[in-house]
């Protein structure tokens, strides 16, 4: 009981020492950033937001912010979203929102992540349907909860470390999975680059992370608090003025080929569902680029990053942000 207490009390840039960086580069951008970019690795290794800005400088001088997480799903966007939208700096006026079959569904691959980075024992009530759904997470809980101080031990070292040391090491954060995080905010380049010198054999990388997600997809459903949460993201950024994307990044033909009809008809009803009550868009690029520019089953290498990107600004930024122009300026 102690330990749950402490791990649901423990600073967030020590349990989460991700989304507490993507705040702090958030608060500290300058300009504000007018663009904001929310997604999981996938969109992070597909947009390079240093390239994006000098594709569309001509018809946006604003900041473009990339707040892409790893593990970035649903619950875990909106969290970070309300942190984001809750900070003083601003509020953007376009935002690019990843979506996909996968990620919507209530038993999607990453929702054990958010139960040791992100849930307290409030939230275990709204999210115990997910939670019994999935063996892993089951596993993830007890452990989170009846054993925490194996569980969280390296979280809870580094905070009593810290506590001893009377000092935030908030500024010298290293991300798990070294990702890297500058001016625009989260960068994948090193992600990008490791990907491409892995040793492991294209087909077995593919055919690996097909099979993980594969057995998630099973018994398909978009309900409870993942779509929930991804409903809610867009109603925040809808109720502060922001005009939303909805984008289905580009995935490999292997990956594709998951999504079965069924899947595809409860995702197209949400989505449309969205796009009527919110006012938002939706771009489906899911086939736009060919399986050779992707480093396994859903992530882009550098070839694949870089058409993404000049997609991403003549297709999406630089049309969007002409429409925006037209209309009032953003309060």
């Amino acid at each position: 009981m102690v330990g749950g207490w402490l791990v649901d009390h423990c600073p967030l840039h020590i349990r989460n020492p991700e989304v507490a960086t993507t705040v702090s580069l958030w608060k500290k951008a300058n300009p504000h950033p007018d663009i904001l970019l929310l997604g999981s690795s996938r969109l992070g290794y597909f947009v390079r937001t240093d390239e994006l800005a000098a594709l569309t400088k001509e018809k946006h001088s604003g900041n473009i912010f990339n707040a892409s997480l790893l593990a970035g799903e649903p619950i875990a966007i909106e969290f970070l979203t309300r942190l984001l939208l809750a900070s003083e700096n601003g509020i953007p006026r376009l935002a690019i929102l990843e979506t996909s079959p996968d990620l919507l569904m209530r038993n999607n691959v990453y929702f054990e992540f958010v139960i040791t980075r992100q849930l307290t024992e409030t939230d275990l009530p709204k999210y115990m349907r997910e939670i019994l759904l999935s063996h892993t997470s089951i596993s993830r809980l007890l452990s989170s909860r009846l054993i925490p101080f194996f569980r969280h031990r390296h979280e809870l070292l580094k905070w009593a470390a810290e506590t001893a040391r009377y000092r935030s090491e908030l500024e010298t954060l290293q991300i798990d999975g070294s990702q890297s995080a500058g001016r625009y905010g989260n960068s994948f380049q090193g992600d990008r680059d490791r990907s491409e010198r892995s040793t492991v054999p294209m087909a077995e990388r593919i055919s690996t992370g097909t099979h993980r997600f594969e057995s998630h997809l099973r018994n398909y459903q978009i309900a409870g608090g993942t779509s929930a949460a991804f409903e809610s993201t867009v109603a925040m950024l809808q109720a502060r003025g922001c005009f939303i994307v909805l984008l289905e990044p580009p995935l490999p033909s292997a990956q594709r080929a998951l999504f079965t009809t069924e899947i595809q008809r409860q995702f197209n009803a949400f989505l449309q569902r969205l796009q009527n009550v919110y006012g938002c868009e939706f771009v489906d690029y899911s086939d736009r680029l060919p399986d050779t520019l992707f480093v396994d089953n859903h992530h882009a290498g550098n070839a694949g990053s870089l058409a993404f990107t000049e997609l991403l600004a003549r297709e999406i930024v630089i049309p969007m942000w002409r429409n925006l122009d037209k209309e009032e300026p953003h309060q």
